[in-house]
Formats: structure tokens, sequence, C-alpha cells
């Protein structure tokens, strides 16, 4: 009988400096309600302690085969290189620091005279934090949206 866990958002455990760890994880968990991240080591030991055989480990993040044409962060960032359409430009446009700040205030006002409800503009800034995070995190090779991991039990 195999199990799949997913989907797994794990740090890599690849860090050289302590904040990146510290500090983009609490921003990622908030941003995007995700109740906690494991390392990958630690989910590892979960797999073990669980009494399943790991049969399958591999970050499908990775770009191995290079048919990636950008990295799995770049929509949330605001870098230009992988952009294919204008479509992307216009995307993009809304991250980078006037375009969120454009953003803001216009929900900030929506939010003001009624349009948009009451927190939405609290929401997206929490969601933009983690967007930040994930794109930092991304860069660094410090965090993976896709762990895939394959345990079997050993009793069947």
């Amino acid at each position: 009988m195999y199990l799949g866990i997913g989907p797994l958002y794990r740090y890599l455990g690849r860090y050289a400096a302590p904040e990146p760890f510290n500090i983009a994880p609490k921003r990622i968990e908030q941003g995007y309600g995700i109740a906690t991240m494991a390392t990958k080591s630690g989910a590892l030991e979960a797999m073990k302690e669980s009494g399943l055989e790991l049969e399958v480990q591999r970050d499908l993040a990775v770009n191995e085969d290079k048919l990636d044409v950008a990295p799995w962060y770049w929509p949330m960032g605001s870098d230009m290189r992988h952009a294919q359409t204008i479509w992307d430009v216009l995307s993009l446009l809304k991250k980078n620091r006037f375009g969120a700040m454009a953003t803001a205030s216009i929900l900030g006002l929506l939010e003001a005279i009624g349009i948009a409800p009451a927190g939405s503009k609290k929401t997206a800034d929490s969601m933009g934090k983690g967007a930040d995070a994930l794109v930092t995190a991304g860069t660094q090779g410090l965090f993976t949206p896709m762990y895939l991991m394959v345990g079997r039990r050993s009793d069947v």
C-alpha cells in the first residue's frame, strides 16, 4: 500500500543566515494560511516515525529537465526577465513598489467608501508580505511548494 503526502510546503534546510529561516516561514504561514511548516528533515523524520518506508522523495519544483521557462515563484515577484506577453508585464507591474502602493491605495479607498469589505486592505497587505517571503525563499532555494514524499507501509 502506497501513501502519498501532499501538498507539502517545506523549508529545505539550505540556508546560510538565520534571518530568512526565522522571518520568511512566519510571513509565508501568515500570508497563506498555512498552519505550520516543517523542514525537509522534519518531514523525513515524521515519515520514519509513522512507520512508513520512504520510497520516493523529490522536489518537484526543481527544474531538472530545463523545460520550465520561469521558476515557480516568478508570478509572485516583479522580475520582468521571464515575461513573454504584454499581459505578463501588466500583471507584474502591480508587484513593483509603485504598483503595490497604487493597489493598496485603491483598495483602501474602496474599503473606505464601502465597495470592498472591511479588512480587504489588511488581507491584501498580509498576502503581499507572504508573496514577498515566498519569492525571497524561492530565489535562495530555501522553500519549495512541491515536495513529493511517497511512503509504503512495511507490513503490506
